[in-house]
């Protein structure tokens, strides 16, 4: 994974690699080196939310983490529900946390951690609309003849 000199971890993956380094010299003597490189697996994340659809009057919506770590564990989630507003965003730390929103466009960020120090962002925009606060029905009685109502 070398492309104009530069050592590309994404393109090797996770695990162990070997590095060569080649030098030629000015007057055409050439010597090399090599050694292995370890490459920590980075977290995978996604996040489901639910319900779909309109959410309660409350807003609430419910979020599950879906990461992992290959030969590691997810040591940290961050959470970030950003404003539509000018208001500043609201953290997380739970796996999988609820939030309240109101009704909006969000950027929604989840970045994980492993326990062996790689760092992984993954985001969704979401668009929120809330089912509509109506109030309970009272019984009414009513005679047949009585003319129609709303």
């Amino acid at each position: 994974p070398l492309q104009r000199g530069l050592y590309n971890p994404s393109i090797a993956g996770f695990g162990i690699d070997t590095v060569y380094y080649i030098f030629t010299t000015s007057g055409g003597c050439i010597d090399s080196v090599k050694a292995p490189i370890t490459i920590k697996a980075r977290p995978r994340a996604t996040f489901t939310i639910a319900p779909s659809g309109c959410l309660n009057t409350l807003g609430t919506a419910n979020f599950t983490s879906n990461a992992s770590v290959p030969n590691s564990s997810v040591s940290n989630y961050a959470w970030q529900f950003e404003s539509p507003s000018t208001a500043p965003s609201t953290l997380s730390n739970l796996p999988n946390p609820p939030y309240n929103f109101s009704e909006g466009n969000y950027l929604t960020v989840l970045t994980t951690t492993g326990s062996n120090g790689c760092v992984f962002d993954t985001s969704v925009n979401i668009s929120i609309t809330k089912a509509p606060n109506i109030p309970p029905l009272r019984a009414i009685d009513t005679c047949e003849t009585v003319a129609p109502f709303t």
